[in-house]
């Protein structure tokens, strides 16, 4: 803390809020001490204390400090001393009260308390600087919220101060703008080229998220990495993977919590869940669908409710949860693993019951788990789910342009039951779509669905043009100068004599190129022609290369070696084996690099007569050794086979959800082709009414001629110029 504020020159124009884990019955000297070490205004915090700039507010012993509406306010502890949780209290306010221009600094601290509360300053837009662990003297509460996944920077204490002094001198809030509103064409033209590279190298757009969100997030991380330009962000975001990834989790938003505004849910238990459940019988599916699902909290948080509702009500239905979203975070969510801070949000029945504990963190139980579909759903440009009885999207259109807000309610109210629900977050609204929804709760956003959205009201997804890349590649091979194949050339022809007998391999182990003559290691077994390099090698040699090339596969190693043996005859010579990863280690599919090496001089490693009394130990020890690459090549079957299981489940979960958006898109094509008979049926009227009229004014204009012929009036009609247009035969005379 001292060190903090020695190096504090940075830190004027912003207020400090600081809270200690204290001793309830303890004075607290932490204001005499920082007076001595720093120029801003130190004081204890007092209930009601307007918050100024460049003062520093302690918490005082024995209560909890929050702030509302530019106060500070103190407040008992709600729980005993061992279960308290100051820090999360203190940004759960703080998030609540300046959004995105609160920042959580965490510093050396046991325990967890305050990883929780980040979520909510990350939702709001806010920024979470963290103590470096190896620089505290308690790294509980760093490594604890380092862990969450939700921290923008770690550094040391002392390095700390300068980022604050940037976000103080460079306010997100101030955003350039032009006389009418708009952002000027650079900072506009380098935010699309930002977000370009985004779409391009995680296959998202954000063109329909409201500007002003995407430049606040943008300027927040230039903050973070000390740039102020943003032509030289866009840059930075080209050439730096790991800043763009930084960049796309920030403005994707991924932060959620179990049983966020309880009061919401309480509501929805009691208006919508109990009476939904009352209308079924047993063996009905319940269908619910949870919107940019994040990391799965609130999946998890209506698995939950529902099933203690159904158990309440002695009624054997199911619960059918689809839970979506366009990020990784639904890896996190699959594997249903959260920390220990989520005991804050669930009681400890709850606890008990949904989850096991396993260390610091808790898991979902396989029941609740298999209620839910995980699915990678985009609800801007996909096909909604169908038949829904509930959806949940919360704090998702907030960020959303008004003219897409409106697009995705109008898919809500198609892919809901007529009479179905729909919950938003507390700072959302169904806007102008009155005919769609029925207001239920007005302060927590619970809506009744009026089924009358039509495919007419929103698109179809519209899918990019393949890239023709791979053709580009091609041509480009035809123009190579003739100088590369003699290069070609004479380093086939140094390989050959120089380098040892190799293969390279793709990640599912099948041949691509063979280097030299393998002919010793590798042969065709007899039927079907195969490429599979376990199936080709000899006997002696496949445990040790599975082996290898499995620890490659996992570990990303540069390299790994290791022997086994060829039979020559009636003997078993060692062959060293060399696994090589050779494509980058980041790649999704890399190759691997097998080269096979034999001694100089050769060397027996088994006689042919295995009986013989010299040799038996050496059988045995032979014996061993197979026998525990035998092992350890089964551990690795049955870790791939656990592996395979759980791609196939999530495999599963995706084709249900493709199904289900799949059985969307052909409710929308009916509906398409029924108001298009429907509209055809009208044309087909309208015509016949429009002949009628047309053949009663043509008997109509002959009766009027015959009329005034048969009169014998001559009779002229003129327009306003007094030009002739029409006469009576009369007229001639």
């Amino acid at each position: 803390m001292i060190t903090l504020f020695d190096a504090e020159p940075s830190l004027h124009g912003m207020a400090l809020v600081i809270v200690q884990h204290l001793d309830p019955n303890s004075e607290s000297h932490l204001p005499d001490l920082l007076t001595q070490h720093t120029s801003l205004t130190v004081r204890a915090a007092r209930d009601g204390l307007e918050i100024a700039p460049d003062h520093v507010y302690i918490c005082v012993p024995n209560r909890d400090l929050v702030v509302r509406d530019g106060r500070l306010r103190l407040l008992d502890p709600e729980t005993e001393r061992s279960q308290r949780h100051p820090i999360d209290r203190l940004f759960d306010s703080l998030a609540l009260a300046y959004g995105d221009r609160g920042i959580a600094v965490i510093l050396s601290g046991a325990a967890s308390d305050g990883s929780h509360g980040i979520s909510a300053i990350k939702s709001a837009g806010g920024m979470v600087i963290v103590q470096d662990p190896e620089t505290a003297a308690f790294d509980g509460m760093p490594s604890s919220a380092i862990q969450t996944g939700l921290v923008d920077l770690v550094l040391p204490v002392e390095k700390i101060p300068q980022v604050l002094g940037r976000l103080a001198t460079q306010p997100v809030e101030s955003l350039p703008a032009t006389s009418d509103g708009e952002t000027p064409d650079v900072e506009s033209a380098s935010l699309q080229c930002i977000l370009n590279v985004l779409s391009d190298r995680f296959g998202y757009s954000f063109a329909d998220y409201k500007r002003p969100t995407l430049l606040r997030r943008t300027q927040r991380r230039m903050s973070v990495r000390n740039v102020d330009d943003f032509a030289a962000y866009a840059s930075l975001v080209r050439e730096d993977a790991d800043e763009a990834a930084s960049l796309f989790r920030d403005l994707m938003i991924n932060v959620s919590s179990f049983f966020r505004d309880r009061e919401a849910w309480q509501e929805l238990e009691h208006k919508v869940i109990d009476p939904l459940i009352a209308k079924r019988v047993s063996g009905d599916t319940i269908r619910i669908w949870s919107a940019g699902c994040a990391t799965g909290e609130e999946a998890y948080t209506i698995g939950m409710l529902m099933l203690e509702r159904i158990e309440a009500s002695g009624k054997r239905i199911k619960p059918q949860i689809f839970a979506t979203d366009v990020s990784d975070s639904l890896e996190t969510a699959r594997a249903g693993v959260y920390p220990e801070t989520i005991a804050t949000d669930i009681s400890p029945e709850r606890l008990e019951r949904f989850f096991h504990k396993h260390g610091p963190t808790y898991e979902v139980k396989s029941y609740l788990r298999d209620l839910i579909v995980f699915a990678r759903h985009n609800v801007i440009t996909d096909p909604p789910f169908l038949r829904m009885d509930l959806i949940c999207c919360r704090n998702l259109l907030i960020y959303i342009e008004p003219e897409t807000q409106r697009k995705i309610l109008g898919m809500f109210n198609f892919g809901l039951r007529d009479g179905g629900t729909l919950l938003l977050g507390s700072a959302e609204t169904i806007g102008t779509q009155t005919d769609l929804f029925q207001t239920v709760s007005a302060p927590w956003r619970i809506f009744r669905s009026h089924r009358i959205a039509h495919a007419g009201r929103f698109d179809f997804p519209r899918f990019p043009v393949t890239h023709q890349r791979l053709d580009d590649h091609s041509a480009a091979k035809h123009d190579r100068p003739v100088k590369d194949e003699y290069l070609r050339l004479a380093q086939r022809a140094l390989l050959d004599r120089y380098a040892p007998p190799s293969v390279v391999i793709d990640a599912d182990r099948h041949v691509l190129v063979y280097c030299g003559n393998t002919s010793r290691y590798l042969t065709q077994p007899g039927g079907e022609p195969t490429r599979d390099l376990l199936a080709l090698i000899s006997a002696g040699l496949r445990p040790p290369l599975r082996q290898a090339i499995n620890e490659v596969n996992h570990t990303k190693g540069p390299e790994i070696t290791t022997s086994g043996y060829i039979k020559d005859g009636g003997f078993r010579r060692p062959v060293t084996l060399t696994v090589t990863l050779i494509g980058p280690a980041h790649d999704a599919s890399p190759l691997i690099l097998v080269s096979f090496e034999e001694p100089a001089e050769p060397r027996v490693v088994g006689n042919r007569e295995p009986e013989r009394v010299d040799g038996g130990g050496q059988t045995v020890d032979q014996l061993e050794e197979e026998l525990q690459l035998t092992r350890r090549e089964l551990q690795d079957v049955s870790e791939q086979y656990d592996r395979l299981v759980e791609d196939y489940s999530t495999s599963s979960e995706e084709m249900l959800s493709i199904n289900e958006e799949l059985q969307s898109a052909n409710e929308e094509l009916e509906t398409s082709k029924e108001e298009l008979q429907s509209l055809n049926e009208e044309l087909n009227t309208l015509n016949n009414e429009l002949r009628g009229k047309v053949q009663a004014v043509e008997q109509t204009n002959s009766d009027l001629n015959n009329l005034l012929a048969s009169t014998e009036i001559a009779t002229l009609f003129l327009d306003m110029d007094c030009r002739v247009r029409w006469f009576t035969p009369a007229t001639r005379q």
